[in-house]
């Protein structure tokens, strides 16, 4: 990401959508998704996982292969 010093509170407050493909993990059909700071399930995934991440963010995901 470049910083722009004139967009810098913008780019700081936004989300940015981040996209993780699942066969890097070496996981294939249905993957159950955890949140493991929020203690909830966040569903079920085929393929890829895709969700926004703040500034400064980082998101904390338990994979589990569902059979």
């Amino acid at each position: 990401m470049l910083w722009d010093k004139n967009e810098g509170e913008k780019i700081q407050k936004g989300k940015y959508k981040m996209t993780l493909n699942l066969v890097d993990l070496h996981l294939r059909g249905k993957v159950k998704a955890r949140d493991l700071w929020r203690q909830k399930d966040i569903g079920i995934f085929n393929d890829t996982f895709t969700t926004d991440v703040a500034y400064h963010g980082v998101i904390f995901v338990r994979w589990t292969q569902e059979i």
